[in-house]
Order: C-alpha cells, then structure tokens, then sequence
C-alpha cells in the first residue's frame, strides 16, 4: 500500500476545508442572529398589543 501521496493531499485540501467551515459557521450566526432580531420585535410587538 503506497500512501506517500496522502499527506499531500490533505495539506493541498486543508485550507479549502477550513474556509469551508469557517463560511458555514458565518452563516449559522447570521442565522441565529436574525432568529433573535425576529423574537425581539415579535416580543416587542405583542407586547404594544399589535400580535
């Protein structure tokens, strides 16, 4: 089993990985985020009596 090769490749891979996670975990804040802008104003809104 020639696996010389395997070490490279994932040193070639890696930085496409981490960028991949990174945006992936960005997006999942921005998610959460406007989950909770959007519990505020529905709060908020009730709360004057217009929900």
């Amino acid at each position: 089993m020639n696996r010389s090769g395997a070490l490279a490749q994932a040193a070639y891979a890696w930085p496409a990985l981490a960028v991949c996670a990174a945006t992936g975990a960005l997006a999942s804040a921005v998610v959460a985020g406007a989950r909770i802008v959007a519990l505020g104003r529905l709060g908020a809104a009730r709360r004057a009596g217009r929900g």
